[in-house]
């Protein structure tokens, strides 16, 4: 019998320049709260679901307004968000570990604290056919 092969693993984007990003390569790292089971080497799927109104260089989907990738996870850290470094939050796209912060609590909530449970992980090799057409077929913007 063959080897099964993991499940992938979903990651919301929470920002329209948060898939630019990760499309173009600048965003490769998320800290997450809780210690969350990524797989290194497994399938990562990242989406994001857009406004209606929502302006941008996004890819055409019929019927939606569903962004979609998929990436290699590379490494996964667990810690506590105390611990996180500035490297991390940096590459993360914050300028402080306070920022850090606010920004977590901003989408999870008050509860979020400097000794919550987070998860640090990363990916490379963002591929699919969204990320082509955005390279290849999208309309320029000014």
């Amino acid at each position: 019998m063959g080897e099964l092969k993991p499940v992938p693993q979903a990651l919301a984007l929470g920002t329209l320049d948060m898939v630019r990003d990760v499309f173009e390569g600048h965003k490769k790292i998320s800290v997450r709260t809780g210690h969350r089971n990524f797989t290194p080497g497994g399938l990562l799927i990242l989406h994001y679901e857009t406004p209606s109104d929502e302006d941008g260089k996004l890819p055409p989907v019929e019927n939606s307004h569903s962004v979609w990738c998929m990436a290699t996870i590379g490494p996964v850290r667990h810690t506590t968000l105390r611990d996180v470094t500035e490297g991390e939050w940096r590459a993360d796209g914050f300028d402080s570990a306070d920022a850090l912060l606010a920004g977590l609590q901003q989408f999870y909530g008050d509860s979020i604290t400097w000794d919550s449970d987070v998860t640090v992980v990363t990916w490379d090799d963002v591929r699919g056919e969204q990320v082509k057409w955005y390279f290849e077929d999208a309309p320029a913007t000014s």
